[in-house]
């Protein structure tokens, strides 16, 4: 809500905070201890603060960027892909006018942020220091069994070690596809959300700010990338942080609609009040099963696990719900297949 209200105004900052509570995706990763959500949250946090340190020279935003880098990249590896993306925005961010920073400042700002960021990491493992096997010295560095695993588990997901069978549309495979995201994302986000977020993608372009908006869209176009590069089609939750982008794209389409005069305003903010309604209706038709919200365009449920599998149906979140059907219906046991490693009698699922 703030960041939009900063960047758009109050009205675009209660469009985008209403669609970011009624998104089933966040509503779900809410629930669960994992990666994913303190990833998403961390992300955007830095991003902002960046932002908010080109808009206004504010050098406190630096060190609360790079503290947010830092809990990102801490929260899970694919957090590295904000030094990308803020290579970008400090390199795009216009710098005409008298109250951006200077070039010199934005790098001097990308230190800051990289040595704040290695010490919230260093700080997270608890200001440990060692060697690491795949260096080719024995260099004693910060936080070693961080850099350890990401080497490894940088070969194991790129499939240089070890294979993956994941699902896709009907099909298993071990190679991946390169259109799992874009599906991924068409049927798993909410339709009224894509509709406004997509009308402000275009807005920004239409209207030339695609340099001031940099910082809405450098994230998602690198988890993008990311994802079609094949890698990781193992779940709409990879592409998770690009959706507070997403929702801040909408907030292009409120401002846009409040420049409008008469009868067009009014359609304008009649349509998105309809969105939004839409919105609600299907998070809470879906309630309490969020992880396995799919949006119109996915048919209706029983034609989901055709699509997608995996943490897009279930992470093992409604085994106390399937042992009270189990009750209700007088079954003993069940032939269980489900994602998630609890153990089923502990719920009462025999």
């Amino acid at each position: 809500f703030i960041f939009a209200r900063q960047l758009f105004g109050a009205a675009a900052g209660w469009l985008v905070f209403a669609l970011a509570l009624f998104d089933p995706n966040l509503l779900a990763h809410s629930r669960f201890i994992t990666t994913d959500l303190g990833l998403t949250c961390f992300l955007f946090l830095a991003t902002w603060q960046l932002w908010r340190f080109l808009d206004k020279r504010g050098w406190y935003h630096v060190v609360l960027s790079g503290l947010f880098a830092g809990l990102a990249i801490s929260a899970k590896y694919t957090g590295l892909l904000f030094w990308p993306s803020a290579l970008l925005i400090l390199a795009l961010y216009p710098t005409r006018d008298e109250i951006s920073a200077t070039v010199k400042e934005r790098l001097l700002a990308l230190v800051i942020t990289g040595l704040m960021a290695i010490t919230t990491l260093w700080a997270v493992y608890g200001f440990n220091v060692g060697t690491v096997d795949m260096l080719p010295m024995a260099i004693p560095v910060p936080a070693p069994s961080y850099w350890e695993n990401l080497y490894n588990t940088f070969f194991r997901i790129t499939g240089l070690v070890g294979a993956r069978l994941d699902f896709f549309m009907g099909e298993a495979s071990n190679e991946g596809w390169r259109s799992y995201f874009p599906v991924a994302l068409g049927a798993k986000t909410p339709l009224p959300t894509l509709l406004l977020s997509l009308t402000g993608l275009g807005l920004l372009l239409v209207n030339g700010q695609w340099r001031r908006q940099v910082m809405l869209w450098a994230l998602p176009l690198l988890f993008l990338l990311l994802g079609l590069s094949g890698i990781l089609t193992i779940g709409y939750r990879h592409m998770l942080p690009a959706i507070p982008f997403l929702l801040m794209w909408a907030g292009n389409t409120m401002a846009w609609v409040l420049s409008l005069t008469g009868h067009r305003r009014t359609v304008g903010l009649a349509a998105q009040a309809l969105m939004l309604a839409w919105l609600a209706v299907a998070a809470l038709r879906i309630y309490p099963h969020y992880e396995s919200y799919f949006n119109e365009t996915a048919g209706d449920w029983t034609n989901w696990s055709n699509i997608l599998v995996d943490s897009n149906l279930d992470w093992g979140q409604d085994l106390p719900a399937l042992q009270s059907v189990m009750d209700e219906r007088g079954i003993e046991r069940v032939n269980l297949a489900y994602f998630g490693k609890a153990i089923p009698e502990h719920y009462g699922v025999r």
